[in-house]
């Protein structure tokens, strides 16, 4: 369809031009005739439509402006409430550790800032949607990072003055003594049997089979409620008997527990020393006195073993019950008695390096020790010394082996 020809762009109206609706202003009434073509009141009718869109939108576009400056109002009165009452709570805790008068002076100095900033803002100093001019966004973080640095620095003022104040510690409630040490203590009150008529230590032996001693001390002794520092030694004296060394006054509550919790009895008629315990085949064709003293031989290298193995606090007392039994002779004793002071007074210093021993060398040295107190009975301390510390053979040297060594330096002193 062709536009009509000769249109008047300008609505005019008996020669009146019309000025064209293009603003938020309210448009001005305009009378139009019946000449005017119909598509021009379709358009004057949308343009009038826009303009009332429009006027409503910057009316609401400037509601929005007016509450974005009362929110960064807000947010900086808020910042200055925080920062008063962090400050507050931090006096109120210092108040107790400082004198009066500089916690008076401190507090005053230190929540005027803040006091005067919450009262400013505070203050109504316009309405909420004045007319007064529009901040811009530089200015509203200027203000804000302005109250986020006075608020930083009197944390930091409030932190480094909190640090300054000690507090006292909490004492720690004493452990209640378990127990076992309960025990440990009244059995230093109790009566106890006299060491020197024999029966300070005794060895009691059951009927069981032959299982590492690690299975005693952590499966047997805990399952009947016994303190492994009670039992002074485990060992086998033959393969089917095994042999606890015990404290003269605790054998009878120890052999009635294993009779409680296992129902079994100690071996009473048991000697160590019988000849039906000596099983070498290369002794089988001995007179009795050679196996006899073999036995003894044997019983002596088990206590001893024993003995080493027993803390320093007893070894001397333990040392003392296997002599006054003649299960070791005066010479060991002496030995026995001169290494035990010897390694007590090397544990009074505090020592300054501490020298990492492997179990290996802890092992050859209780050896040595062993051999060297068996050695005593047939040789002086020199010598037994020296065939002690020789290179071990198959098994602890024997009394064929000292004998030897014996007439050996014999004959080179000859």
């Amino acid at each position: 369809m062709s536009s009509p020809e000769n249109v008047d762009t300008n609505f005019t109206n008996s020669g009146t031009t019309i000025t064209p609706i293009f603003s938020s202003a309210s448009s001005p009434s305009v009378n139009l005739d019946a000449t005017t073509p119909a598509w021009a009141l379709a358009f004057q009718t949308e343009i009038r439509k826009l303009t009332q869109k429009l006027a409503s939108q910057e009316i609401r576009l400037a509601s929005v402006e007016n509450l974005a400056v009362e929110n960064a109002k807000l947010r900086a009165e808020l910042s200055a409430v925080k920062a008063a009452l962090t400050e507050a709570q931090t006096m109120l805790k210092t108040h107790v550790s400082l004198p009066a008068s500089t916690t008076t002076t401190t507090t005053k100095a230190s929540s005027s800032p803040s006091l005067a900033v919450v009262a400013q803002s505070a203050t109504p100093s316009s309405p909420v949607f004045a007319s007064a001019a529009r901040p811009t966004f530089a200015s509203v973080v200027a203000s804000s990072s302005g109250s986020n640095t006075t608020t930083t620095a009197t944390t930091t003022a409030t932190t480094a003055t909190a640090t300054r104040v000690k507090r006292k510690r909490k004492s720690k409630k004493p452990v209640p003594p378990s127990p076992a040490t309960l025990a440990a203590f009244s059995r230093k009150f109790s009566p106890k049997s006299d060491s020197s008529s024999g029966n300070g230590y005794r060895f009691i032996y059951y009927k069981a089979s032959k299982h590492p001693l690690s299975w005693y001390r952590e499966k047997i002794l805990p399952l009947i409620g016994v303190s492994n520092s009670r039992v002074i030694d485990i060992h086998f004296p033959t393969h089917r008997v095994v042999c606890f060394l015990l404290h003269a006054d605790f054998v009878l509550e120890f052999t009635s527990t294993m009779h409680k919790n296992l129902k079994i009895d100690p071996l009473l008629d048991f000697d160590p020393l019988e000849d039906a315990n000596l099983h070498n085949p290369a002794l089988a064709a001995s007179d009795p006195a050679t196996r006899l003293r073999k036995l003894q031989d044997l019983q002596n290298i088990r206590v001893l073993r024993a003995i080493t193995f027993v803390r320093l606090s007893v070894r001397v007392s333990v040392a003392r019950s296997m002599l006054s039994q003649d299960f070791i002779s005066q010479a060991q004793f002496d030995a026995i008695l001169a290494d035990t002071l010897a390694a007590r007074a090397a544990q009074i210093p505090a020592a300054t390096t501490t020298v990492s021993v492997s179990a290996k060398e802890r092992k050859e040295k209780k050896r040595i020790r062993v051999e060297y107190y068996f050695n005593l009975n047939y040789l002086d301390p020199v010598s037994a010394l020296a065939l002690a510390s020789s290179p071990p053979p198959s098994g602890p040297s024997t009394v064929a082996d000292a004998k030897a060594s014996a007439a050996a330096l014999n004959a080179m002193e000859v």
